[in-house]
């Protein structure tokens, strides 16, 4: 029973010991974001994207469209304060992102972005051609 308590103690002490540590260090961001997450709702007349993009600017997010692919990218800035080299843990991803959906043809020209509350959705209406077409059997 010895063996088990002072191995649960010995297992306690290396996780203390882990995160003091971990508090010791600065944790660099990755370079870009972590794969931003997206719904996709695709109806009969129009297809609906919904970005989570938090903490962005709506100046910081470009949309593009070019032979049925849409492509959303953006930069998330960083806010870094230099005062003073106190150790801190940062899970906060800043940086560029790209993320690119086929959405076959649509009329873009038509299309509309909305950004709030660090949602972006656009709207892309079908076009003609690529809208489901019924066949009445008779």
């Amino acid at each position: 029973m010895n063996c088990v308590v002072s191995t649960k103690r010995n297992r306690g002490l290396f996780l203390d010991e882990f995160f003091d540590n971990l508090r010791t260090y600065k944790v660099v961001p990755s370079s870009s974001l972590n794969l931003t997450k997206i719904n996709l709702e695709d109806n009969e007349k129009s297809i609906k994207v919904t970005a989570e993009l938090p903490g962005m600017s709506k100046e910081d997010i470009n949309i593009e469209y070019k032979e049925g692919l849409l492509s959303i990218s953006g930069e998330k800035k960083s806010e870094e304060k230099e005062e003073s080299k106190q150790k801190y843990y940062r899970e906060i991803s800043y940086g560029k992102f790209h993320r690119t959906l086929s959405t076959g043809d649509v009329k873009f020209e038509e299309a509309e972005a909305e950004y709030t509350n660090g949602v972006l959705t656009i709207t892309l209406p079908k076009a003609e051609k690529s809208r489901p077409k019924m066949l009445e059997i008779k």
